[in-house]
């Protein structure tokens, strides 16, 4: 099987952090390329700036060589619809729906945080359209993006991580998500700071997903497909 990941904005780190952790959970049973969007923008602080660049994503995916069996876009996002009506030859996801899922079919409780305000109610109707809307908690967001979040020591840093606090404390969460391309790998960074194995990475639960359909050549033509193959 070959998965082919792009990154839609122009932060170069994104895609080959989520191939690396993708390549790892195949265990080479499969290949994995990745692209970076050419003239995207360093950020994307709202769903508007996502749904101006499907067009641009949609002729990316389908002119990648060799044709992917499996496309994954590094967004956390519902982009998914818009760029099925491009008709690609093969499935295509965000690390937002394969993050869902899989804390969905834990089947506890579970709270999203990510950066930019703009991205709490296209979230929350995202986990709704997946199914999982009596399994959320919260979705939270610091005005801060990704990019600023990441600075250590940061006014950013310190509101997001109180955001990631409140979620367990106030919200009842049993599981949080941190949210965002910008993100991706960066659960052990947030993880080492609290005594809790319930602190996860879109990126890390989207590789596990890619890794379950590639070992168990599941049905992922479609989010309700994939979700009955991925159930215990």
């Amino acid at each position: 099987m070959h998965i082919q990941i792009l990154n839609p904005n122009a932060q170069t780190d994104i895609a080959p952090r989520l191939a690396d952790l993708v390549r790892a959970r195949c265990e080479g049973d499969a290949t994995v390329a990745w692209q970076t969007l050419e003239h995207a923008p360093a950020y994307l602080d709202h769903p508007g700036a996502l749904a101006a660049l499907v067009p641009d994503m949609r002729r990316a995916l389908q002119c990648a060589v060799p044709r992917p069996d499996l496309a994954l876009v590094a967004c956390f996002s519902d982009a998914r619809r818009e760029l099925a009506e491009g008709s690609a030859p093969f499935p295509v996801f965000t690390i937002a729906d394969y993050s869902i899922i899989a804390l969905g079919l834990r089947g506890q409780p579970f709270s999203i945080v990510t950066g930019g305000t703009a991205w709490v109610g296209p979230i929350r109707d995202h986990v709704h359209a997946l199914g999982f809307a009596d399994l959320l908690s919260s979705v939270r967001a610091s005005p801060g993006n990704a990019l600023q979040i990441m600075r250590p020591g940061s006014d950013a840093r310190r509101a997001f991580d109180a955001l990631l606090d409140a979620c367990v404390a106030e919200d009842g969460a049993a599981g949080v998500l941190l949210a965002g391309g910008g993100f991706i790998g960066a659960g052990p960074v947030f993880r080492m700071q609290r005594s809790t194995d319930g602190l996860f990475d879109c990126g890390e639960l989207a590789a596990e997903v890619a890794g379950r359909i590639v070992a168990g050549r599941l049905d992922c033509t479609s989010p309700a497909a994939l979700i009955d193959g991925l159930r215990p």
